[in-house]
């Protein structure tokens, strides 16, 4: 192994990132924006959320929120966390708006999002957020039959339907 693997593999696996400034080009859905930056154009995947897919209930209205809170046009930070990006080729980030609010925790405040596990020890807020959404039943958590994407995604995947 090269020297230089040996210095770089380390600091890829180790979940530290750097910071992107720029503008909002495109909201996908609600854990997902394009940025328009100097270093030219990426599409982030929100750290820490997983909001409901297009085609799920609150999937329309989890997007509708991220384009209110970040639209096209608008200035973000992007802290990114992973050097590596993931399997759709996005990179994996914390969205900080203008404000200094995070972009992830709003849709988790607003009922609009399940936080992602495996990031509950490098974030406690996460889980937080998530708790106190769900114990004053906004949101998605309004639905006794809420379903989490990853599980609509298999259900949808071989046929199923979602209960109601």
């Amino acid at each position: 192994m090269t020297l230089a693997a040996v210095l770089v593999i380390p600091l890829l696996l180790s979940g530290c990132g750097f910071v992107l400034e720029g503008e909002v080009a495109r909201v996908v859905d609600g854990d997902t924006i394009e940025l328009s930056h100097a270093g030219g154009r990426d599409r982030v995947r929100l750290y820490g959320v997983d909001c409901p897919e297009r085609g799920q209930p609150y999937g329309a209205e989890a997007t509708a929120f991220a384009r209110r809170l970040a639209p096209v046009g608008g200035p973000v930070t992007v802290h990114v966390r992973f050097l590596l990006r993931d399997a759709r080729n996005r990179l994996r980030g914390e969205v900080i708006l203008p404000d200094g609010r995070s972009l992830a925790y709003e849709l988790l405040r607003a009922g609009l999002a399940w936080h992602f596990r495996p990031h509950d020890a490098a974030d406690p807020m996460l889980p937080y957020l998530e708790e106190n959404a769900r114990a004053e039943r906004k949101g998605l958590w309004a639905d006794p039959h809420a379903i989490r994407p990853s599980a609509w995604r298999r259900m949808r995947d071989r046929g199923e339907t979602a209960p109601p």
